[in-house]
């Protein structure tokens, strides 16, 4: 066909979605003993958490910032 499709607009849709949520996310700084493999892998798997389900990485991220501000206060 000479416009686009369902199909089409959903997958640029699915794809700038995906590319917008993988430079968005920040993961922790890797262990010394893990390698960029297994980094891309995290955060591939994050993205993906994130396109199905958004409220389980804001979650995530209040409940490490929560626990991020106990131990400053805790330790300062």
């Amino acid at each position: 066909p000479r416009t686009r499709g369902t199909f089409q607009i959903l997958y640029s849709c699915t794809f700038t979605l995906a590319l917008c949520v993988y430079t968005a996310i920040h993961l922790n700084v890797l262990p010394r003993h893990e390698g960029n493999l297994i980094y891309y892998r995290r955060k591939t798997k994050w993205v993906l958490i994130a396109l199905i389900a958004p409220e389980v990485v804001l979650y995530t991220a209040a409940c490490q910032w929560r626990l991020a501000r106990k131990f400053c206060k805790q330790y300062n």
